[in-house]
């Protein structure tokens, strides 16, 4: 059976090897830089954890009108005037807001660049926020940009 004395000296012996070894690795690349790195994957790991247990929100509920979404998909227009009925919807499109509605689609299909500098009350905006939430609704483009005339406008 061990006594308190034998116990004290394995734990100074212990201590004298693990003295040793810190001695050792001072100056290798297993020293400090390496429990550096030790620290940062753990300090790493845990922070993508703790943002993975809160990001996922589960799965996308399926949609109310799955005709409709499909549909819509790749038709700007009736995308504008199904989905909001009180805005882009409200009234008939002219001629001139199916011709922009058609470039902001081919450009959000297939790149490019628009700029619509059209007559004031044509639902500029209006179209451009509708046509900014179906490019990124169907996941036609990931982000989409939208510039006003002026610090007031852009807001």
């Amino acid at each position: 059976m061990a006594t308190i004395d034998d116990l004290r000296r394995a734990q100074k012996d212990l201590e004298a090897k693990l003295r040793k070894v810190r001695k050792l690795t001072r100056g290798s690349p297993l020293g400090a830089a390496d429990r550096g790195a030790e620290h940062r994957g753990r300090m790493a790991r845990r922070s993508r954890e703790a943002s993975e247990s809160v990001a996922e929100i589960g799965p996308i509920p399926p949609p109310a009108d799955p005709d409709r979404r499909a549909a819509c998909e790749f038709d700007l227009e009736r995308y504008l005037v199904s989905d909001f009925p009180n805005s882009t919807g409200l009234a008939p499109l002219s001629d001139d807001h199916r011709r922009v509605i058609r470039r902001m689609q081919h450009v959000i299909l297939h790149g490019g660049r628009a700029l619509n500098a059209v007559y004031r009350g044509f639902a500029k905006t209006t179209i451009s926020e509708n046509a900014a939430l179906w490019a990124t609704f169907y996941g036609h483009r990931p982000f989409v940009p939208i510039f006003g005339a002026n610090a007031r406008a852009a807001l």
